[in-house]
């Protein structure tokens, strides 16, 4: 031990001594002594001292600035070189179960988030949920309007479905699902703290998905649902049934309870007979006492005799009563109807009174019944009543479940059998082809050898055919000889034998071509299997690509939302799981820019919340607040949402709790991030009205120097007072031709003229589109870069389009900009009522746009795509004004020539002053003379006079009649 203790001390005192000279300079790497140094490529020898030289000198000196950036460097050497043999301490792996590490923390409150314009969220997967098929008919194409009304985050759930996990997840139960979300959310916060936003995104949607989900369904559950639904339908209506006749029921027993309450008072006096009648009943009867001392068997006996005597007992009571309430059968006839139904309404009193006795009496000492007994048997009666009720109901539900399983069983076994049905039919078809087919032997799919094996097998039995056809042509033959001669039996006997020698003959063909017969059975097998295999293939691959192949609609897609949860537990703890997650995606969204769709997040979010959460409010003010193209309303609105939020954080339990807690949920600086947010969405208002009161003042200031100029030019009498440029109408505007416009014609005019008026606008709308599709096609390809550059120039052309969006938008009428406007137009006193004042403010507004949108930073290319497209959309629409409106002008031209050719004189024309006395006219007017003349003879005549008119008329008008 002694030797390796100076071993190890030895050791040591070497290794300082060689730390303190590299310290120095004088050792180098290999332990060598250095006496000469290179200074820019110079050898220089190392000085002893710098005593003579001053401190500037010592600093500039190369040797020295060495050997202090060594005596830096080598200072963690001096420490381990020490004490070599002593180990370095190990910190503790793990930490507290309950305090999540750095990582995986829920994100912060205060966040480094950047003002930018609101972009559109493109998915990944945007081509495949956009798509909504092809129909040539509208009444083909399937409604979405349910599947487009869910947000993108929860549409990317149906691609969730392919993973066999995440369909065992789904089916788990809801404290095991929240083992599996937190997995996810917190794999999410990682990627999160990384900047990895899309990746976070990722696993945010994922855990969603455990909870929340759409999913596709088969064409099989398609009709199954189709089916529960009409069957919901029914029970439904069968409830509604239900309840109006229990309704009834309801009303008809408390009626039944009004009329019984005038008749409880008898009921109490016949009661109190019944009690002393069976009283004396029982002391007239032989009741034989019993000795104390007696068996078991001796004690049944004694009681079963008692329960008898007494029964006897209560039947002999009961007759007595009816017999006694029973009408007499001396009565009078004449007696009145009120009196024989009081007669029966005692009647069915007595009979009341003894089924009460029948449930009430129960041994022979208690018959004394009170008031106070009476209410409380009645009040058992109607719980019990009301118990059975509820078990009914029960029942029911529980018979209406099982016949939908049953149902369900009966469905899935039925399509089973239809399947292996469909799959038997198909191998017999398989099996069963003959090898006279030419398509079998034209496959591609058979060999060059197989080919011509098959080929000469088929001209062997093409042979053995015509041979066939051969023999039988001389069977006829011979019977036609046969039928000449005589002798009948010698004709059996020959073709007998001939019939011997075709079987012979067959028989031997069999044998030989039974070999053959064989192997071609096996290659149809082989083939059919081929085939069968094939179209399973084809199956999964469906199966796999499935999403892919499916354009989505309200039918083929459905949501599940935690319908099958019923303990409040668990939906509590449901909504919990997503709050949290939403409101981490509405993060990820706000960081990305999408602030319309952190908003659509943080709305379902609160939707889900139980109680007000401050921080939904919270996360509401960012979005706004960091939205460059937030109006002064939604900045207002921001206000309202922090302000609001800082409420609800004073009365909220977790915001009270220790800091220990809080640094777990990350919610320790609570206070600082609420006032910092209400302090820069007050900022933010403050800016956006100086913005807006400049470019209004600018507006204002213009107009007042034009109504000036104005009212000079009146004073000069170079104008008239209130004259003004008169501009045409563009419902009334003409043509070159000075035509009205008719139909169609005008919409298209209108759209043309907007065009032109609204070039800029339409150019920068292009401009933008064309940004997006960018976008679009660089996240299909998932090339994160490529998109952030294209979401830069997307920035940038928004910026255009929002400050011109301003002025386009700007009604210097509206409540929301009056009071800027008024503010403003202190200073200028602008009469903003008058016609000619709005019209110069609105083109004040489109020269303001145009400068804005000639000095905006454009990408030289896709601002000359958005040109060209602007001006082929407009030669379009004026193509198809001409068109449209010389259709117009050859269908006028074709009309007024019909008409010029009905309108000749001739025999068919009309009468007219131009026509009376051509030779079709003079026609017409000697028929209508003769008419005259004959209709005035007729009745003139004897056979009119004595004719009624109704006859005349039927002689005339068979079918008339004057009704």
């Amino acid at each position: 031990m002694q030797k390796l203790l100076g071993k190890i001390w030895k050791k040591s005192e070497q290794q300082e001594q060689q730390v303190k000279n590299k310290s120095k300079g004088i050792v180098g790497n290999n332990n060598e002594i250095v006496k000469e140094i290179e200074v820019n490529g110079q050898k220089v020898k190392i000085p002893k001292e710098h005593a003579n030289a001053s401190v500037e000198e010592q600093e500039n000196c190369p040797f020295m600035k060495m050997q202090k950036q060594k005596e830096q460097n080598n200072q963690i050497v001096d420490t381990e070189a020490v004490m070599p043999f002593q180990k370095k301490e190990k910190k503790p792996k793990g930490g507290c179960p309950f305090m999540p590490s750095e990582n995986k923390k829920n994100p912060p409150l205060q966040l480094d988030l950047e003002l930018k314009y609101d972009m559109k969220y493109i998915s990944p997967k945007n081509y495949l949920i956009s798509n909504k098929g092809f129909n040539l008919f509208k009444k083909n194409q399937k409604e979405r309007k349910i599947f487009d009304s869910y947000p993108v985050y929860l549409k990317h759930s149906m691609f969730h479905q392919e993973d066999d996990l995440m369909v065992k997840a789904r089916k788990c139960e809801i404290s095991q699902k929240f083992f599996i979300f937190d997995q996810f959310r917190e794999k999410g916060n990682k990627f999160l703290k990384k900047n990895d936003l899309e990746m976070a995104l990722n696993c945010y949607e994922h855990a969603l998905s455990v909870v929340r989900w759409i999913e596709l369904l088969d064409e099989d559950d398609i009709e199954y649902e189709k089916e529960l639904k009409q069957k919901q339908i029914e029970n439904v209506k069968k409830r509604e049934e239900e309840e109006k006749k229990k309704k009834l029921e309801k009303k008809t027993k408390r009626g039944a309870k009004l009329q019984s309450i005038n008749s409880k008072q008898r009921q109490k006096q016949r009661d109190q007979e019944l009690k002393e009648e069976i009283e004396d009943m029982a002391e007239e009867s032989d009741y034989e006492e019993i000795e104390p001392v007696e068996s078991e068997e001796e004690k049944k006996k004694r009681i079963e005799e008692q329960e008898e005597r007494q029964r006897l007992l209560y039947e002999k009571a009961r007759q007595q009563i009816l017999k006694s309430s029973l009408p007499n059968s001396n009565q009078n006839s004449n007696n009145s109807n009120e009196e024989t139904n009081e007669e029966s309404k005692s009647n069915k009193d007595n009979l009341s009174e003894c089924d009460s006795l029948d449930r009430g009496i129960r041994s022979d000492e208690d018959f004394d019944m009170s008031e106070e007994e009476d209410e409380e048997l009645e009040q058992k009666q109607e719980q019990i009543g009301k118990e059975l009720e509820e078990q009914e109901e029960s029942k029911e539900e529980i018979q209406e479940k099982l016949r939908q399983e049953e149902k369900k069983q009966k469905i899935q076994q039925k399509r089973k059998e239809r399947k292996e049905k469909e799959e038997n039919l198909r191998k017999k078809n398989y099996l069963k082809e003959k090898i006279e087919d030419e398509d079998y032997d034209t496959r591609s799919d058979i060999a060059i050898g197989d080919q011509q094996d098959l080929l000469e097998r088929k001209a062997e039995l093409d042979r053995e055919q015509r041979d066939e056809q051969r023999k039988e042509e001389k069977l006829k033959e011979l019977i036609k000889e046969y039928e000449l001669e005589d002798n009948q039996e010698e004709f059996q006997e020959e073709i007998e034998e001939i019939q011997r020698e075709s079987a012979r003959i067959r028989m031997e063909e069999k044998e030989i071509s039974q070999e053959e017969i064989e192997k071609q059975k096996k290659q149809r097998e082989k083939k059919a299997k081929e085939m069968l295999e094939m179209e399973e293939e084809d199956k999964e691959f469906r199966k796999k690509y499935k999403l892919f192949l499916s354009n989505f609609n309200d039918e083929n897609t459905r949501l599940f939302d935690g319908e099958d949860l019923k303990d409040a537990h668990d939906i509590d703890m449901r909504q919990g799981m997503l709050l949290t997650i939403l409101m981490s995606i509405a993060i990820v969204y706000l960081k990305l820019g999408h602030y319309s769709n952190a908003i659509e997040a943080l709305e379902d979010s609160d939707k889900v919340a139980q109680m007000k959460s401050s921080q939904i409010y919270f996360r509401k003010a960012q979005a706004i607040c960091y939205n460059k193209s937030a109006s002064l309303q939604m900045l207002q609105k921001g206000k309202e949402d922090i302000i609001l939020a800082l409420k609800i954080k004073s009365t909220e339990k977790m915001f009270k709790q220790e800091k220990g807690i809080l640094k777990i949920l990350n919610l320790s600086d609570h206070e600082e991030a609420y006032q910092s947010l209400a302090i820069e969405i007050t900022d933010r208002i403050h800016r956006k009205k100086e913005e807006e009161t400049e470019k209004i003042r600018n507006l204002l200031e213009r107009a007042a120097e034009i109504e000036e100029i104005y009212q000079e030019m009146v004073e000069d009498g170079r104008k008239q007072a209130g004259e003004e440029d008169e501009e045409e109408d563009i419902r009334w505007s003409l043509d070159k031709e000075g035509k009205k416009f008719e139909g169609n014609e005008l919409k298209i005019f209108l759209k043309i003229r907007e065009l032109e008026e609204n070039k800029e606008k339409e150019i920068t709308r292009i401009i933008v589109e064309k940004h997006y599709s960018m976008v679009d096609f660089y996240v299909e390809q998932m090339k994160i870069e490529k998109v952030r550059g294209a979401q830069e120039e997307l920035q940038k052309a928004l910026a255009v389009q929002n400050e011109m969006n301003f002025y386009y938008e700007l009604d210097l009428q509206e409540k929301s900009q009056n009071q800027i406007v008024q503010e403003v137009n202190k200073e200028f006193k602008v009469e903003l009522g008058l016609e000619r004042v709005q019209k110069r403010l609105n083109k004040l507004k489109m020269e303001y746009a145009r400068d804005i949108y000639e000095q905006g930073n454009f990408n030289f290319y896709i601002l000359e795509y958005a040109i060209k497209e602007y001006f082929k959309r407009l030669y379009n629409l004026k193509n198809r004004l001409e068109q449209m409106q010389e259709d117009r002008l050859k269908k006028k031209k074709s009309l007024n020539n019909n008409n010029s050719q009905d309108n000749k004189p001739g025999f068919g024309s009309p009468l007219s002053l131009s026509n009376l006395f051509s030779a079709g006219g003079v026609f017409q007017i000697a028929f209508l003379l003769f008419l005259v003349v004959l209709v005035l003879s007729f009745f003139n005549s004897d056979l009119a006079k004595n004719m009624n008119i109704e006859q005349i008329f039927k002689i005339g008008f068979p079918g008339f009649s004057f009704k």
